[in-house]
């Protein structure tokens, strides 16, 4: 019989979080209910044990409050940057992600780019969109945007911080405090090119 120790696979399992839970209730069970008190061993590796299973739940509540706040200011800082977007960066978003009727906007999550053309780097730059599939038989590939863009930019639009009006030649999307014209017959051919 072929047994081998993998202490990564160890060491994963006793960062789990609800191990750590289970650790410190199963000690603090033992210490105050089942533990001999007569055996001055047993209370010291007891306590020994509680104290490493206190120092693991405290470092977890740490790491999540921790974790937290700095996905909070992560997440703020791309969200100043979406708002921030360039007149030729909103045009390359509005022409891929959006889509535009009777001064409505539906928002298109994925979206089709030329690997060779590299206009999709300013987005994917900006950690607003991600490379849905890595293989792929033609030089297309989708990229989606990224879930907090996506809640982000449906709340600016439902508030009205992102709309759009129809001309006869083009659209005029208000983006955030930015107003941008984007031709109809260039939308239209992205629109034939990655929506039909």
């Amino acid at each position: 019989m072929n047994f081998s120790i993998d202490f990564k696979n160890i060491l994963n399992f006793f960062t789990k979080f609800s191990f750590k839970i289970a650790f410190f209730i199963g000690i603090v069970i033992y210490r105050f209910i089942l533990l001999d008190r007569n055996s001055e061993f047993s209370i010291t590796i007891t306590n020994i044990l509680l104290t490493i299973s206190v120092i693991f739940l405290i470092d977890e509540v740490v790491n999540k409050i921790f974790s937290f706040f700095n996905k909070k200011i992560v997440t703020k800082k791309y969200k100043k940057e979406l708002e921030n977007l360039s007149e030729p960066q909103i045009k390359i978003f509005a022409e891929n992600y959006l889509l535009f009727e009777k001064n409505n906007i539906e928002i298109n999550p994925t979206a089709y780019f030329n690997i060779q053309d590299g206009i999709y780097q300013i987005l994917l730059s900006k950690l607003i969109i991600f490379q849905a599939a890595k293989m792929q038989q033609s030089f297309e590939f989708p990229f989606t945007l990224q879930e907090w863009a996506y809640k982000e930019i449906d709340a600016a639009i439902n508030n009205g911080k992102i709309r759009c009006r129809e001309d006869k030649k083009e659209y005029v999307l208000n983006w955030y405090k930015k107003e941008v014209h984007i031709s109809k017959s260039q939308y239209r051919e992205m629109e034939y090119e990655y929506y039909v």
